[in-house]
């Protein structure tokens, strides 16, 4: 398991336990031939890696998600820029607690234990 993938295993256990409002998902593009030949896609490249909806508005979010020395690709930080102008919640987290912080300053708390 990458670093990164271990990190976004990370945010969706905090999501899942402590944000009750917010739904997130794995979204990754694909590409690949199917049984009768033909190449299909699904997906963008330099879509965020994490995708959902914060509740109880409905507003997207893109989590982009980092680590060690890992840098965003202009395709990246065109996806979160568009999602952002668009009225998006769109962060890079290279933690879990970058996530905490990111969505406090989206007005979005996580329940108290």
């Amino acid at each position: 398991m990458t670093p990164a993938r271990k990190i976004e295993d990370a945010i969706l256990l905090l999501v899942a336990e402590h944000f009750p409002h917010l739904r997130l998902w794995r979204n990754k593009p694909l590409r690949g031939r199917v049984e009768s030949g033909s190449f299909v896609q699904a997906g963008v490249i330099g879509q965020a890696d994490l995708s959902g909806i914060a509740g109880p508005d409905g507003r997207r979010i893109e989590i982009e998600v980092k680590a060690d020395n890992d840098a965003l690709t202009a395709r990246q930080m065109a996806w979160l820029s568009m999602i952002h102008a668009h009225g998006g919640i769109a962060f890079v987290a290279m933690c879990v607690e970058d996530v905490t912080q990111s969505l406090a300053a989206y007005g979005i708390y996580g329940k108290a234990e």
